[in-house]
């Protein structure tokens, strides 16, 4: 039996309200489960953040330890066969998104990052190199990340 694939969907949550955190999310899914492959969202399990219009560092602290959130996501990476990464219009740098885009790259997860082409506050050398694949749209990765998981070649950088 072949396993179903996956992907981890990261992003910025901290500063974000819950639509724009889990917006992007849920079309993401909604989009790869069109193709049969599943995802996994941080946020899952994260619904009473819902009414939150700045989520805060530890709003999670209530109801998860660090410790439970941060192994919950390495895991989920580990399980994953990609990762897509939103970063467009990020408002500050995302410090757990770059520990989850490390991950991805030292498992050797395919990494599709959606980014604005110039001015994202997440540019920088690092980034450039581990992410496989940059596009500006939600849609363009999860086009890329279907065709690669389905072994067309698709150029390194969009």
């Amino acid at each position: 039996m072949i396993a179903r694939r996956s992907v981890y969907l990261a992003g910025p949550i901290i500063g974000c309200s819950w639509e724009e955190a889990s917006g992007w999310r849920t079309t993401a899914a909604a989009l790869l489960q069109s193709h049969g492959i599943g995802s996994y969202s941080p946020l899952r399990g994260h619904s009473f953040l819902a009414d939150e219009t700045e989520i805060q560092p530890f709003s999670h602290a209530v109801f998860i330890s660090d410790e439970e959130m941060v192994h919950r996501d390495l895991g989920d990476i580990f399980q994953s066969d990609a990762v897509i990464v939103n970063l467009l219009a990020a408002k500050r740098i995302s410090l757990g998104t770059m520990v989850e885009i490390g991950w991805a790259y030292s498992f050797g997860r395919l990494i599709v990052a959606i980014m604005e082409e110039e001015g994202n506050l997440h540019d920088h050398p690092f980034t450039r190199v581990l992410f496989r694949h940059r596009v500006d749209t939600l849609e363009a990765a999860v086009s890329t990340v279907v065709r690669v998981l389905a072994g067309v070649h698709v150029a390194d950088r969009q």
